[in-house]
């Protein structure tokens, strides 16, 4: 045999061969048309089928049957990518209106695969009748099968706008589809209120179709990915699912589109084996024929909604799907907005009707054609009769009818083959009525066809009957709030918590002690050693920002809940693992953040040697993982306090050695965040700082001695003096009461949280507490071991 070799650039045939199968995959394979919504595999299932009479009111045939009459017909692959198609579209939790009715196991939401082909049985759904009611009246193209023997249509005569009811997706060569499913009801009304409106817009539109409805419901996140969606085609929607609530069980009925059940629910059951989530003590799938239902039982003091905010981030209880409307019109991709698919499909519609009645009015001439030589056949029975009698051959007898009554070969065979009960007065009249009723229908085919208006009416006809016959609810939700990211902090309960940090640099949180009244012994907050102990504590909300100032002068910033909780015995993690410190450095004192700074919100610090410095709060808006400089600091100096005040308040300086200097703070000038600040209060020799705060009018100021005592005096027994003044006594210490530790502003209704260097806590309520006078020694609020002193206390 001669063969004939070319030769050819192997680049140049490569780019040749792989466009070639490129666009073969895009046109044939992957991509759906915009104009029926279906891939070529689909299309040829129902078409396959509908040969097959497999419509709504026929029986089942086996699935075997079905993939091999389209296998051998129109669809030349494997039988197995045939079969997976047809139960794709026999599936209620993958196609949100199902095209075939399946009988016997089609898969599950769980993933469970389907039975083998010569199990299952199927035919069409009640809704897929639209799609081929007109298939056989010129309203779509056919080409040949791919061997020859058939003709196939290219598309489908579809009164459903399929490729948004179903929506479609698939990979092709250098592009993909995903088009997410809608509602038929919201569609459909949509489809009428543009051909009523065409000059509707998108606001317009978005009023009817509210977004995308999955099959397996869900809740959309906010209308962003949805309006982008709509407008580009492309967007970011994000879909939870739904839950109830009780005290103790979060129970989920609907799960995000295309997610599987069972492997969800063995997520969740792996994060509860590995710890990584907390609050779930068991977990079972109660789902039915009925609906789903995977039911969460919550342990003890759990809160079911943080709980299940958790499992969304960490499993797909919550997922994003992303939109990418790309569809195929006249074989070519293009990627679609809202409108511009919904507009694709009136046309189709219009030129489907348009062909429809073509045929129709073909169809109606020509029956008109065949009754018109009826009814003079019928006219003139006796001289049709003589003539066909006279006839030698049938030939003949046509002739002389064509002759006679100046008739059609058609009229002739019909009046020829036309029975002797057609000859009664009834049938006559029947043939008048049909001929009255055919040139009406003529007339207005011939109406519609040159009418656009026409065509549009008997298009909206259909919407409507669609919309009644099919139309149903809505599945999934939508919420105005806007979809987020979900970090570690939308899963952090906002609860109270003690952040305690210890003389060597140890710090950890825990939930608040339990209250203990005045004179008790405590219980342990703190696993103290022979070289370390409770230095400060306070009471803050997981969610609140931290402010941590340092000995050098330095701010730096970090979240409650970022901070390590640990049992009341544990020591704590270094704050080093939090910050960047530098050697020597060491945390001094802990702030919270207001959650709105304003603009008359100042920063006042106040140091061991008296100083104070006021600066705008502001100054400290843009943390760094280095820190800040948050003021300077000369030798042998510290910081002791800072605390958030405004122009008009007063605050008050308390020292060790028992005095107290109550100032206007506008009496501080504010100065940059490297100042140095200016004289609070004129101390004496030995004597140094150890509080400052806020004097609130109507309050009382709680001072607490290092050996455990401790009073409350109003605010307003001690006078208003200036700043750099000597001050006033604030309590008698004695060799009993030792020095000051502390002194807060307080309320009655506030809590007091005392430490010791043995890290003994108690927690007393405040009303417990007497008021007395400036010049007193105060009462004992702990009992306190031997070797043992009150190094901090907190107010709450």
């Amino acid at each position: 045999m001669v063969q004939k070799i070319i030769d050819s650039e192997i680049s140049n045939e490569l780019k040749k061969s792989y466009l070639t199968y490129a666009m073969s995959v895009i046109v044939s394979r992957a991509l759906p048309d915009v104009r029926d919504g279906l891939k070529p595999v689909q299309r040829r299932i129902l078409y396959s089928m509908y040969e097959l009479g497999l419509t709504k009111g026929a029986k089942t045939k086996k699935c075997a049957r079905i993939v091999g009459d389209v296998m051998g017909k129109y669809h030349p692959h494997g039988d197995s990518a045939i079969y997976g198609a047809l139960v794709r579209l026999a599936q209620n939790f993958s196609m949100r209106y199902t095209l075939i009715e399946g009988q016997g196991n089609f898969g599950s939401i769980d993933g469970d695969p389907p039975a083998a082909m010569r199990y299952t049985e199927a035919k069409l759904e009640g809704i897929t009748t639209n799609f081929l009611d007109d298939i056989n009246k010129e309203t779509v193209d056919f080409i040949p099968s791919y061997d020859n023997t058939n003709q196939e249509p290219v598309l489908l005569p579809t009164k459903i706008p399929n490729v948004l009811l179903n929506g479609s997706s698939g990979i092709a060569v250098g592009m993909a589809t995903n088009i997410l499913p809608y509602n038929l009801t919201e569609i459909m009304t949509c489809l009428i209120y543009i051909i009523d409106e065409p000059s509707a817009n998108l606001d317009d539109l978005e009023k009817i179709i509210k977004g995308p409805d999955f099959p397996t419901g869900g809740t959309i996140l906010g209308n962003k990915g949805i309006r982008d969606t709509h407008m580009t085609g492309k967007g970011a929607i994000t879909v939870r699912a739904n839950a109830e609530f009780t005290d103790n069980e979060i129970i989920i009925t609907e799960i995000p589109y295309l997610v599987n059940k069972s492997d969800v629910i063995l997520k969740i059951a792996s994060l509860v084996r590995e710890k990584k989530i907390d609050g779930i003590s068991s977990i079972r799938d109660e789902s039915d024929k009925k609906g789903m239902r995977i039911y969460i039982k919550t342990s003890k003091g759990a809160d079911p909604e943080f709980v299940f905010k958790h499992l969304c981030k960490l499993t797909e209880l919550q997922t994003t799907l992303y939109a990418n409307t790309l569809a195929l019109i006249n074989n070519q991709p293009k990627l679609f907005s809202l409108r511009e698919m919904l507009e694709e499909f009136i046309k189709f519609r219009q030129l489907i009707v348009l062909n429809r009645t073509k045929f129709l009015l073909k169809k109606a001439q020509e029956r008109k054609h065949i009754v018109d030589g009826l009814i003079i056949a019928v006219n003139n029975i006796d001289i049709v009769i003589d003539l066909v009698k006279k006839a030698k051959q049938i030939e003949e007898a046509k002739q002389n009818l064509k002759t006679k009554f100046s008739l059609s070969n058609i009229q002739v065979d019909n009046i020829l083959a036309m029975q002797l009960r057609r000859l009664t007065a009834l049938e006559q009249n029947e043939l008048k009525n049909e001929q009255t009723e055919l040139n009406q229908k003529i007339k207005d085919c011939q109406e519609a066809i040159v009418s656009p208006e026409k065509i549009l009416y008997i298009i909206k006809k259909e919407f409507r009957e669609i919309l009644e016959k099919f139309g149903d609810k809505r599945k999934t939700q939508i919420t105005v709030e806007e979809s987020q990211d979900v970090d570690d902090e939308d899963l952090i309960k906002d609860k109270g918590c003690l952040i305690t940090l210890s003389y060597n640099q140890f710090i950890k949180r825990r939930d608040v002690a339990t209250q203990q009244r005045r004179g008790g012994v405590g219980s342990r907050s703190f696993s103290s050693t022979a070289d370390d102990f409770v230095e400060t504590i306070i009471k803050a909300n997981t969610k609140d920002l931290l402010l941590f100032f340092t000995d050098h002068g330095k701010i730096f910033w970090q979240k409650a809940y970022k901070i390590q909780e640990m049992g009341r015995n544990a020591r704590g993690s270094s704050v080093r693992n939090l910050f960047n410190l530098s050697e020597g450095e060491k945390i001094t004192k802990i702030l919270i953040s207001p959650k709105i700074v304003n603009d008359d919100d100042f920063v006042l610090f106040a140091t061991e040697n008296g100083k104070v410095k006021l600066t705008a709060l502001s100054e400290y808006s843009n943390p760094r993982s280095s820190g800040l400089i948050a003021i300077n600091l000369r030798k042998k100096d510290k910081v002791v306090d800072v605390f958030v005040v405004n122009p008009k308040q007063s605050v008050f300086l308390a020292t060790k050695l028992g005095k107290l200097n109550k100032f206007l703070v506008d009496e501080v000038r504010a100065v940059g965040r490297s100042a140095i600040g200016v004289i609070g209060i004129d101390l004496k020799k030995n004597d140094k700082v150890v509080s400052a705060g806020i004097a609130n009018p109507n309050e009382t100021i709680l001072t607490i001695t290092e050996f455990g005592y401790g009073k409350r005096t109003p605010v307003e027994s001690y006078s208003l003096t200036h700043r750099a003044g000597v001050g006033v006594i604030n309590i008698n210490i004695t060799n009993k009461t030792g020095q000051v530790i502390k002194a807060h502003c307080v309320r009655s209704e506030n809590n007091l949280i005392i430490v010791t260097t043995r890290g003994m806590i108690i927690n007393t309520s405040l009303d417990q507490i007497s008021i007395i006078g400036r010049n007193t020694q105060g009462v004992r609020l702990i009992k306190l071991k031997e070797n043992d002193k009150v190094v901090d206390c907190t107010v709450f």
